[in-house]
């Protein structure tokens, strides 16, 4: 979906997505477009971002510790990170892997929901 001259004024950096529903492209100087990927799997603990190769690696659960906070589902917020630092959570993370074209493998990457990013289709 392309977006609409009123949604063009609005795209910021870490905007997420328009109004109109496509993911947004990063707006830099010199009127150069950033295409924004995802880049990084991560986990919204509270208000702590914790970010690691895989969810739950042994990377992110070292981090989990250095923030000494109890986690559980019920306040873990599983998804990704853009090459901006922002926070998505799985399905507005495929949105904007397959807006960027990024390589996705469903067999492998969807947990049964194709909505839905999980690394292991990503990289």
């Amino acid at each position: 979906m392309e977006h609409t001259e009123h949604c063009k004024k609005r795209i910021k950096w870490g905007d997420g997505e328009c109004e109109c529903g496509a993911a947004t492209q990063q707006q830099v100087p010199h009127e150069r477009v950033v295409v924004r990927r995802v880049v990084c799997a991560a986990l919204l603990v509270n208000d702590h971002l914790v970010c690691g190769p895989r969810h739950f690696d042994a990377t992110m659960r070292g981090h989990l510790d250095l923030i000494d906070e109890p986690y559980s589902s019920a306040n873990v917020v599983q998804g990704f990170i853009d090459q901006f630092g922002v926070f998505m959570d799985r399905k507005e993370a495929m949105r904007v892997a397959k807006d960027a074209g990024q390589p996705i493998d469903i067999k492998r990457g969807c947990g049964g929901d194709e909505s839905m990013l999980y690394s292991e289709g990503l990289y």
